[in-house]
């Protein structure tokens, strides 16, 4: 077998990796459990032995473990199929895939608390922008590694999840579109300002992103910076620039590295507001209620 032939088992990928050590990593083919809640749960305490950061991404999630288990499907979903994308790339020796794949992998990552794996990716990016072939291939087989290790296949490839909540009958006060290519991040934003009665819209690119904005001319905008299309910096200066976007503000997240974000210092547009990933709660809160006062104010009183 060559170096760099692959093998699928469903959505998930065998590599064999060239590096000083052959090495391969086989994804073992598995029942999905969805459809058995003993089993779900089996496999759920199988993740969190291994997982060190559990107890921490939980009370991220304000202790709702049946959507912090969500998440991990997400998030297992994606990442198999971002993996698939980075071995590709690698072969085709694309740094600007695996400089993005690898922006996305580390956001995603540290949303759900799991440190190694964001850490890994974070080298995994910076081998992109120093196109460093051999440091590539080195971090994404000890991604895959840590991957594999941490969890076993338990995704079922039609069991898709819809970020996009249905429309209620109800008028809802304000709208926020969220533009980011990592379905973990989008659905944690969704269920944010579901919670908080806003009217919810996403896009997972910059191109469509902007057409959304312009289109449906959202109360606050929210995102990515690094995005497949569209860019989230251009995406910033065209809404600022479009009178009958004056309204709409805007809100940036990118995931970051050491302090560095290693986007070439391209911050430099008119924001509302800026966080880093993983996204918190508690500062989001904060943001939203310093640019719509009104509705926290709201919200305040009803509680109250």
């Amino acid at each position: 077998m060559r170096p760099h032939q692959r093998k699928k088992f469903c959505t998930v990928a065998t590599w064999h990796c060239t590096a000083p050590r052959q090495t391969a990593v086989t994804a073992r083919k598995w029942n999905f459990p969805g459809r058995n809640p003993r089993k779900k749960e089996e496999h759920m305490q199988q993740v969190q032995a291994t997982w060190n950061q559990y107890s921490e991404a939980l009370e991220r999630m304000d202790g709702d473990k049946g959507f912090l288990d969500e998440l991990v499907d997400i998030y297992y979903t994606d990442v198999s199929q971002r993996l698939d994308a980075l071995h590709k790339a690698i072969e085709m020796k694309d740094f600007e895939v695996i400089r993005h794949e690898a922006h996305t992998l580390k956001g995603a990552s540290a949303n759900l608390s799991l440190e190694s794996l964001r850490e890994i990716s974070a080298q995994l990016e910076v081998a992109g922008h120093e196109s460093d072939l051999e440091k590539a291939r080195d971090a994404l087989e000890r991604f895959i590694v840590q991957f594999a290790e941490l969890f076993h296949p338990h995704q079922n490839p039609d069991n898709k999840v819809d970020l996009n909540p249905s429309p209620s009958s109800r008028q809802k006060a304000h709208t926020v579109l969220i533009i980011d290519d990592d379905p973990v991040t989008v659905k944690l934003l969704c269920n944010h300002f579901e919670k908080l009665d806003w009217t919810v819209q996403t896009a997972e690119n910059g191109t469509r992103g902007l057409e959304l904005a312009l289109e449906k001319k959202p109360d606050l905008l929210i995102t990515d910076m690094l995005l497949p299309g569209t860019h989230g910096v251009e995406i910033c200066r065209r809404v600022k620039q479009d009178p009958l976007l004056k309204h709409t503000r805007i809100v940036m997240i990118t995931s970051v590295y050491n302090k560095m974000s290693y986007l070439n210092g391209d911050m430099d547009c008119e924001k509302d507001g800026f966080m880093e990933k993983p996204v918190n709660t508690d500062k989001l809160n904060q943001t939203v209620s310093r640019l719509f006062p009104a509705a926290a104010a709201s919200r305040e009183s009803a509680e109250n």
